[in-house]
């Protein structure tokens, strides 16, 4: 049943706004790919450990939050999602952020706390001109990881 539904996902075109916050989530279905027109994704408070590849093909998708799960990695190819301005994904299980979000550059709200992250993308900041937003509190690297120059 679960795969059922799972698969119906696919069948909502339209949809915009998707919010499955607070539940028991622990796979997000490759079909999510098929949201063309999604702009906000709240998986915020499951047990999901990855997203699917397939995510990075929502190519209207804004906003993510996906904070308090049990995230390991990013999709590489997250730089897909040209048209993100804020993402949350914090309290989860992070040890890095993909090269490739350097070309995310309309972010403005980059919220990564309470994580393992110990490296991020060489010139980030650079790539990313609109960062109003920038929380990396409580996670696992040194002040000479990060280059900050020029920042603070």
């Amino acid at each position: 049943q679960t795969n059922h539904h799972s698969n119906e996902i696919a069948n909502l075109t339209e949809l915009r706004s998707l919010t499955l916050n607070d539940n028991k989530i622990s796979v997000l279905p490759s079909s999510i790919g098929e949201l063309k027109n999604l702009d906000l994704l709240d998986l915020a408070k499951n047990n999901l450990i990855v997203l699917p590849d397939e995510i990075c093909e929502c190519e209207n998708l804004s906003k993510i939050v996906c904070k308090y799960n049990k995230l390991e990695s990013l999709p590489e190819n997250i730089g897909n999602l040209r048209k993100l301005t804020r993402i949350n994904f914090s309290g989860n299980k992070l040890s890095s952020l993909p090269d490739s979000i350097c070309q995310c550059a309309q972010i403005n709200d980059l919220v990564i706390n309470d994580n393992r992250i110990s490296y991020i993308p060489p010139d980030l900041l650079l790539h990313l001109p609109l960062l109003e937003t920038f929380n990396l509190s409580r996670n696992e690297f040194y002040f000479g990881s990060v280059q900050l120059s020029g920042v603070l």
